[in-house]
């Protein structure tokens, strides 16, 4: 029965990670068309992968919308495995924040593959924090589903 229960926990949390990874990018990509944000992640993304003469056309975000799903699904899992279980309401958006802490504020600018969001304008900012804290919300929402009522501590 354990199995069982693993299993589907981690099949609803592979769900919230491409569903919340797609709606993350969704808001990244809108604000960037109304000009409130200049990063878009899925080229961003692709163009730190691939090699310089592959960054044309549809290709680079193409890679990086693969590339941020794949991601969105891991970030999902541990999520799943560590968190999930003493999940509450704040949990899912704070797991966000610090995500964003740790990828936007940390290994983005570290490996330099974009300036700290707050070097971006508020814009960027702004858009950035909201992104991943509905990416975290999306986890704790959905990601719940796939752990059973008496297994869930209130």
């Amino acid at each position: 029965m354990k199995d069982k229960v693993e299993r589907i926990n981690y099949m609803w949390s592979v769900l919230a990670g491409v569903i919340g990874a797609i709606s993350m990018g969704a808001l990244f990509l809108v604000a960037v068309l109304l000009k409130l944000s200049r990063l878009n992640i899925y080229r961003l993304i692709g163009s730190a992968i691939l090699p310089e003469r592959l960054i044309t056309g549809l290709l680079s975000p193409l890679v990086g919308f693969l590339v941020h799903t794949i991601f969105g699904i891991i970030f999902a899992l541990i999520f799943a495995g560590f968190i999930s279980r003493r999940s509450t309401s704040f949990t899912g958006p704070m797991y966000g924040y610090v995500l964003w802490l740790g990828i936007m504020g940390g290994i983005f600018p570290f490996f330099n593959i974009a300036p700290a969001p707050w070097e971006l304008g508020s814009g960027t900012l702004v858009t950035t924090i909201l992104g991943f804290i509905i990416y975290g919300w999306v986890l704790s929402a959905i990601g719940r589903n796939g752990v059973p009522k008496e297994e869930q501590e209130k």
